[in-house]
Parts: structure tokens; sequence; C-alpha cells
């Protein structure tokens, strides 16, 4: 009987040796991040890294931290508001283990532990920065949507890896 995947939080004592065999090649910034400063951001709060685990095997991982999104509240007489916001900072599958159903499985899972944060503290959005070639993904199966004109979202500059910043409403 195979076993069903587990969601750990990363702590560098007992998860650095499953590390250096994740594989992400279509996006290796992704595999850069977990190796090099996943551990060290989860220490300062600058965010929170999860591992997915099959049989103590790493298959996928994702970070999440607390943001905010201004938007011009033409409700308000156009005043500039910082709505709060659960940003995914980082998604990643194993090569591997692609097409599986991993990401979609880990997006219900995100979009389920915002939901019941959201009982304990004021979040409306959950926000990611999509590569181009996973706006679909995001679009398609959980109906994330682009920010409008009245937004202010900060997002990268360099054409080359810029992303496409996304949300729902939670």
């Amino acid at each position: 009987m195979k076993s069903k995947p587990v969601i750990e939080r990363i702590n560098a004592e007992k998860h650095l040796r499953l590390l250096g065999d994740f594989s992400c090649v279509k996006e290796e910034t992704m595999r850069e991040f977990l190796l090099n400063d996943a551990i060290e951001y989860d220490l300062n709060g600058e965010g929170n890294t999860f591992l997915v685990l099959d049989n103590k095997k790493l298959i996928a991982y994702f970070t999440l931290k607390c943001s905010s999104v201004q938007i011009k509240d033409d409700q308000y007489d156009g005043e500039i508001r910082n709505i709060p916001t659960i940003e995914i900072s980082k998604i990643a599958v194993d090569d591997n283990c692609e097409g599986k159903g991993i990401g979609k499985n880990i997006m219900n899972y995100i979009i389920a532990m915002t939901n019941k944060l959201k009982e304990k503290i004021a979040i409306k959005y959950l926000m990611v920065f999509s590569i181009s070639s996973a706006v679909s993904f995001y679009t398609y199966k959980f109906k994330f949507e682009e920010f409008g004109e009245n937004y202010v979202v900060y997002s990268c500059s360099n054409d080359d890896k810029c992303t496409i910043p996304l949300f729902i409403v939670i």
C-alpha cells in the first residue's frame, strides 16, 4: 500500500541531507533557494518553508509569508489601503514527480491552511508571483486573477525572470 505524502516544516537538523537530492532543472533558482536560503529565511521569519515528503524522499516544497497589497480604494475616496495577504513565495515539485497532481494537492493544502488561518487573523488575498509558464495552472485550476490597475504590487523589473502577480480572494 502506498503511503500518503506528509508535509513538514523545514528543519536543518532533520532535513539537511534530503535537500541536495531535490531536482528542478526548468527553474534552477527554486533548487538554489532550497539549498542556500530556505533554512535561513525560515529561522529569520522571512518565510516558512514546508517540505512534502513521500517515504522520506523530498518530492516538493513551498514557502509562505505574510505580505500586503496596496489598493487605491474607490470606496474610500481613492485612499491607498494595505490589504493583508499571504504570499506563496516559492512552490516547486521535483522533476521526477511532475505531472502527478502534487502541485494541485499542495495548492489545495495552502488554500485550506489560509482559510483556517483567516479564522484567527485578517487575510483577504492569497497571492503568488507566477512564472509565465505556470499562469494557466493558477488561473484555470484555482481561479487566480491578475491584479487590476487599482493595485500596487511590487514585482521584479528584470524581463528575463519577471513573474506575474496573481491572487484569489480568501
